[in-house]
């Protein structure tokens, strides 16, 4: 997935930059309402020109509200 964020990825300045976000396997969970929901297990995002990898995350569990 692509979308714009407010950054300075390669240090020529503050502006709106693509970002790239990728997911990596997955896991169905149930839901409250006695559904099934497959959501990614773990994700980073990263700019596509400038330093890498500013964030990763692996799912640990799901709860619903």
């Amino acid at each position: 997935m692509t979308a714009p964020r407010w950054g300075n990825p390669v240090g020529d300045g503050y502006a709106e930059h693509l970002f790239t976000v990728t997911f990596e396997d997955e896991v169905t969970v149930a839901t409250d309402g006695g559904g099934r929901v497959t959501v990614p297990r773990s994700f980073e995002a990263s700019w596509p020109a400038g330093p890498g990898v500013f964030f990763r995350a692996t799912l640990d569990g799901v709860r619903w509200r």
